[in-house]
């Protein structure tokens, strides 16, 4: 198992895969464990095996209480915050659609996170699953016209 910090690299990387995940689940409230089996199933190249104590720290840090939400008393319940979660999805969007509509693929937002989730795998060209979840993070951090 890998532990994840609360903070630094490691930790910004499992929080994109878990706020991914959340969207997989439609973002109802998930426990960690849940959100791990998620990352299991879908991300398989994505150190499987991830410590669900340590995602739980990362999703309850403060650093990241503007992107997630606890549902529910212990066990835990996470959400993605309703502004994150829909300029997540509008990102995903954005960047996707198009593609698949090219590629005579229907777009849903699962087909989008799997094709960015592919790209990154195969290409590592922009946009991946990273980049899209910086781009929605920033956008929320530092809304436009503001330094």
């Amino acid at each position: 198992m890998v532990r994840v910090s609360r903070k630094g690299i490691r930790a910004d990387s499992w929080m994109c895969y878990a706020s991914f995940a959340l969207i997989l689940g439609e973002n109802n409230g998930t426990s960690a464990a849940g959100i791990q089996q998620v990352i299991c199933d879908n991300f398989p190249s994505r150190s499987k095996y991830v410590h669900k104590f340590s995602l739980a720290a990362v999703l309850s840090s403060p650093e990241n209480s503007d992107l997630v939400s606890k549902m529910a008393p212990y066990p835990y319940s996470y959400a993605l915050t309703p502004e994150f979660y829909g300029l997540l999805v509008t990102c995903v969007e954005s960047e996707a659609k198009s593609i698949l509509d090219l590629r005579g693929r229907p777009y849903d937002t699962e087909a989008g996170v799997m094709w960015l989730y592919e790209r990154m795998r195969g290409s590592r060209l922009l946009p991946t699953l990273p980049s899209v979840f910086r781009q929605a993070r920033d956008s929320l951090r530092n809304p436009e016209g503001e330094e």
